[in-house]
């Protein structure tokens, strides 16, 4: 069997879905037919045989095929090549054969040909195959062929697709002229027309993705041969819009026009009226044709003649309904707004315009129904829907609005009182019987389209209002409008029969309805220009649709109405209609799907921060019973869509909003605390059965894994964080029993998260089960933190949160945390044994210049002022850690000059061993160094005319230093005096004074639970896959950010040197004469002011 029958079999089995097997053993053997010399040339054989031999869809799928390949095998070093490459003797043979597969009568068959010579032609065109374009050129000239004709039209488009910059501009010159002669062709048939048109603006659309010299040249090269495009463009816009064959051609000549009017405009200025004339042209002709096909509802009927018409065309595109078509046309018609060459014409033109486009507003049949059965494909397409008519329409009135200002307001108010009266005769006219069926039942349509119409165009009319360019009065003789008549069913509905009586809602029929909802809508975005009585009337209308649960277009604009309006309304008016919404709230949220959940959180928290300024006032707020009844469901939507952009921050923001109420704290914590140790509980699990499996080396185990955790270990991580972002949010220091309870509830789970990439998972185990029921918790996440930190690979990012934590402890008590790392025995990486102490303070000294932050670096300092004041505690006096290091003696060769390669030969590089006082003065000598560095970074940058405070980097100090070193002293005097008391603080050694700023201050648990000042938000707020979060706004009281380090060692150094004056001489042995030190003497000797 020869090469062409083994590909022909596989061709045939690889189709044969009968036998799933076979299909798989087929393409098998076509992968390895593809690494012989021919594969590409046989597969052209077979798709271009002719007669009965090879099966049409055999003879398509070797065109597919042979696509592919030319894809994969033609070009060496492309992207997505894959060897081999194709001989040269087969590119010939493939590039000489495939033409003739352009006029095969078989469509399917031309368009895959068609695909497979574009393949080629992106590699080989011009250079190796100059003659295709000449060719193609040729038999559009000739159209003879039909076949031939279209099938080059269809290699053509696909060619148009995918050109670089140098091809596109060769290509326009060698086919504008013959496509623009096929198009005035007057027995050119209207599908090929299209395909002409949408040849050009391909080709149009990829002259305008050049940039710079090249776009500007190739723009005048080219303009003469976009110049005879425009007639055809107009003349086919003008064509009778009833004629439905006539829409693709229509269609494809907006397409075209809209890179001219964008980028070619300026050139092609003359003909630019002749096209604005004919776009106007079409909007008025297509709006009665939209009117009747698609919200009356016969575009069925429609459809069916566009098939009939296509087919008669010859055509092989989709036929084009009249809703693609008129997005077309308000993207050219969005192309004219904003130019100022148009805008002469476009401000003549505005009251008709405008007055139009509200009438294409209008909601289809096909959207009412769909939006009527789907509350959430109503919220979905409310959102997400940038492609519609309407939408468009929507967009080019909000575009109009913003660009002409008060003339375009003036035609929108003009044409919504045209279009309202018009709806009001439509359903007088219904009413009376004296109007079709279809026109009787979508009267409501074009009411609705004339308040969304206000509602789009509402950010402009507020602040006209506001600017008194247009009248208040105006906008509230709108508002009495719609609350008089199409908000009257909601505001007659008396709440309390209701729900007494379970009277029922009566709103209307369904286009009624859809009038209410979008009234809702208006009125809350138009509340800010509203009297206060119309602002409270919206609220009722609103809180009722949602008591009542209405249907689901009412209920959805509610929802957004209460959103806008809660924060809005005033205490006093907002508190009677607060009580009855949640409880209906809640039920919505039980039964939300995910399309509309966010938007009943996003009413929650809008009624619920409401309910926080009413009580503020004095006048009610949440009960604790509320905010449990609240408060379960949306933990449950937080626990199930964490992942959801929309939902989750939207649940974290009535969590938080519950949690403003300070009596509904206790109850909202007990209730959060269980899920939020099982989240923790779980991400902890999750990790440790992903580190295992993946230390094995076992990737199908992860699902498996994940089973047994109880999740997914990917969403793990993401769970875990968000659950440390809402702990913090019920950690609230105004009250310390609630943060205090919810400490101990928690900080189990938490010892286990902290631990888990660790291998200390099983004392981690014991430390967290003791934390349950032991009061000694501080000391139990200072022990976990030390085994953290000894295991040893953790980043640097971690290291340092880890020690900002120790660093806060050690203001609270530097005694105390010195005895509790003395006390601890730990096990390194290579099994030896050691104390905490040993493995936290050589690792705080390492990692100082990581503590970053202006309070943290000040707190830093604060917290090693105290090691200082402590450092005969015999555990820190006896601990030795890493000094300079040990240069090789002269002898050696070479000098003493440690290079990277003596270091290796001597196994690494060698450091002294220094007393850990003596280095903590060095590091605190590296800080001040560090500041005064800053300073002078903050005095060139006020030379160079910024603030002398904004520093380069954003997170060094910002204190305000003196131009004049002579000065510098004075420099600090403020300081000085301002932070009195931490610097008197210093000097004693207490420290805790200057954490008045931490969240946790005074949580009021007993003395041996060491918590004061301990801010576990922030602790807890990070993750490894993160960076530190940015400084907390709470923390700009604190009163050491008033305070300079240098004004701080200043005083607390002063007095260590005071009482032993020997220590800095005896530091200075033990760590050498660096500037660090010889910076702190200099201190130490310059005056006190």
């Amino acid at each position: 069997m020869d090469q062409g029958q083994r590909i022909l079999q596989c061709l045939q089995h690889s189709v044969d879905t009968s036998n799933a097997e076979t299909i798989r053993a087929a393409e098998a053997q076509l992968a390895l037919e593809a690494q012989q010399p021919g594969y590409g040339v046989v597969l052209c054989q077979i798709a271009l045989s002719s007669g009965a031999a090879v099966p049409a869809h055999l003879r398509q799928l070797a065109a597919v095929l042979l696509k592919q390949y030319v894809k994969a095998h033609w070009q060496e070093g492309e992207r997505g090549f894959q060897p081999p490459e194709a001989s040269e003797a087969d590119k010939q043979q493939i590039r000489a054969a495939l033409p003739a597969g352009l006029m095969d009568p078989d469509s399917k068959l031309r368009t895959a040909v068609a695909m497979a010579i574009a393949a080629v032609v992106s590699w080989d065109w011009p250079q190796a195959w100059p003659g295709i374009m000449e060719f193609i050129v040729n038999s559009i000239k000739d159209r003879k062929d039909a076949n031939l004709l279209m099938g080059c039209l269809r290699c053509l488009s696909v060619i148009a697709s995918d050109l670089d910059n140098e091809q596109a501009p060769q290509l326009v010159q060698a086919l504008s002229p013959e496509l623009c002669s096929v198009v005035c062709h007057p027995s050119t048939p209207p599908a090929v027309a299209a395909t002409c048109f949408s040849i050009m603006a391909e080709l149009a659309g990829a002259l305008a993705a050049l940039s710079g010299t090249y776009q500007r040249q190739v723009r005048q090269m080219l303009v003469p041969l976009m110049e005879p495009w425009l007639p055809l463009v107009c003349s086919t816009l003008t064509s009778d819009i009833k004629d439905r064959s006539g829409w693709a051609p229509k269609c494809a000549a907006l397409r075209l026009a809209h890179p001219l009017v964008a980028y070619f405009s300026k050139l092609l200025e003359a003909g630019m009226p002749q096209l604005m004339g004919a776009t106007w042209q079409l909007l008025l002709a297509a709006q009665p044709l939209h009117q009747s096909i698609l919200v009356e509802g016969s575009e069925e009927e429609g459809m069916a003649d566009d098939e009939a018409g296509a087919a008669a065309g010859g055509g092989e595109e989709e036929p084009v309904g009249l809703d693609s078509l008129l997005n077309q046309l308000f993207e050219l018609l969005l192309s004219f707004v904003g130019p100022s060459r148009f805008r002469r014409q476009l401000e003549a033109a505005l009251p008709q315009m405008v007055y139009v486009a509200v009438a294409y507003l209008q909601m289809t049949q096909d959207q009412a129904e769909a939006w009527a059965a789907s509350v959430n494909q109503f919220v979905a397409d409310e959102e997400e829907d940038m492609i519609s008519c309407r939408a468009s329409a929507e967009l080019l009135l909000c575009e109009l609005s913003e660009d002409f200002g008060g003339p375009a307001l003036s035609a929108v108010l003009e044409a919504v009182s045209r279009r309202l009266a018009e709806a009001d005769a439509a359903a007088a006219a219904a009413a009376a019987g004296q109007s079709g069926a279809a026109a009787a039942g979508s009267w409501w349509a074009m009411r609705e389209a004339c308040i969304m119409a206000l509602g789009a165009c509402s950010d402009q009319l507020v602040q006209a209002v506001l600017s008194q360019s247009l009248p208040a009065q105006q906008m509230q003789q709108v508002l009495d409008t719609l609350l008089q008549r199409d908000l009257q069913p909601l505001l007659q509905y008396n709440i309390t029969q209701q729900q007494q009586q379970q009277q029922q809602l009566q709103l209307g029929d369904e286009g009624a309805q859809f009038v209410a909802g979008r009234a809702l809508w208006t009125g809350a975005k138009l509340q800010e220009v509203a009297t206060a009585q119309q602002r409270e009337l919206l609220l009722r209308a609103a809180a009722t649709a949602v008591i009542t649960n209405a249907s689901g277009p009412v209920t959805i604009s509610a929802f957004r109405a209460l959103a806008m309006l809660c924060p809005a309304t005033s205490p006093g008016q907002l508190q009677p209609l607060l009580s009855p919404p949640l409880g209906s709230l809640v039920t919505l949220l039980a039964a939300a799907e995910e399309e509309s959940l966010h938007l009943v959180l996003e009413v929650l928290e809008a009624v619920i921060a409401a309910a926080a300024a009413a009580a503020g006032g004095g006048q009610g707020g949440l009960s604790p019973e509320q905010a449990m009844a609240v408060a379960q469901p949306v933990l449950q939507a937080w626990v199930a869509h964490t992942s959801d952009p929309l939902i989750s921050p939207d649940a974290q923001a009535v969590i938080a909003a519950i949690a403003a109420h300070p009596a509904c704290l206790p109850s909202l914590a007990a209730a959060a605390a269980p899920t939020l140790a099982g989240i923790l509980s779980s991400g902890t699990a999750a990790r440790q059965a992903k580190r295992q499996a993946k230390r094995q080396g076992l990737r199908p185990r992860l699902a498996a894994a994940a089973a047994a955790a109880g999740g997914a270990v990917e969403e793990a991580p993401m769970l875990v964080e968000a659950s440390l972002d809402l702990l913090g949010t019920l950690l609230q220091p105004e009250q310390p029993a609630v943060a205090a309870e919810l400490t101990r509830g928690i900080l189990g789970p938490v010892l286990h998260l902290l631990l888990a990439h660790s291998a200390g998972s099983d004392s981690s185990a014991a430390a967290a089960a003791a934390a349950a029921g032991s009061s000694s918790c501080v000391a139990l996440l200072l022990h976990d933190v030390a085994v953290k930190l000894a295991s040893g690979g953790c980043s640097a990012a971690v290291v340092a949160s880890l020690l900002e934590f120790v660093v806060r402890l050690a203001l609270l008590d530097g005694q105390q945390l010195l005895e509790l790392l003395a006390g601890m025995t730990l096990q390194r990486p290579d099994g030896s044994s050691t104390t905490g102490l040993a493995v936290v303070i050589p690792l705080w000294l390492e990692h100082t210049p990581d503590l970053s932050g202006s309070l943290l670096t000040r707190q830093n300092a604060a917290a090693l002022l105290q090691l200082l004041q402590l450092r005969h505690h015999p555990g820190l006096a006896s601990l030795m850690v890493q000094g300079q290091p040990i240069e090789a003696p002269a002898a050696a060769g070479g000098g003493g000059r440690v290079t990277r390669a003596r270091a290796k030969q001597q196994g690494g590089l060698q450091y002294s061993q220094v007393p850990a006082p003596a280095k903590v003065l060095q590091v605190l000598g590296q800080l001040l160094a560090a500041e005064a560095e800053g300073a002078s970074a903050g005095r060139a940058r006020g030379r160079a005319g910024g603030a002398p405070w904004e520093l380069a980097g954003g997170d060094n100090d910002d204190e305000d230093y003196e131009d004049d070193d002579d000065e510098d002293d004075e420099g600090f005097e403020s300081e000085e005096e301002g932070g009195a008391a931490a610097a008197a603080a210093a000097a004693a050694g207490d420290f805790s004074s200057p954490m008045a700023g931490m969240k946790l201050k005074g949580v009021g648990l007993p003395p041996e639970l060491v918590t004061e000042g301990l801010d576990m938000e922030a602790m807890l707020n990070r993750s490894e896959a993160t960076t530190p979060l940015p400084e907390d706004p709470a923390d700009a009281n604190d009163p050491l950010l008033r305070t300079s380090i240098r004004s701080m060692l200043r005083q607390g150094l002063g007095a260590l040197a005071a009482a032993d004056p020997g220590f800095m001489a005896a530091a200075a042995a033990h760590v050498g004469p660096g500037r660090e030190l010889a910076a702190l003497q200099q201190l130490l000797a310059a005056p006190s002011s």
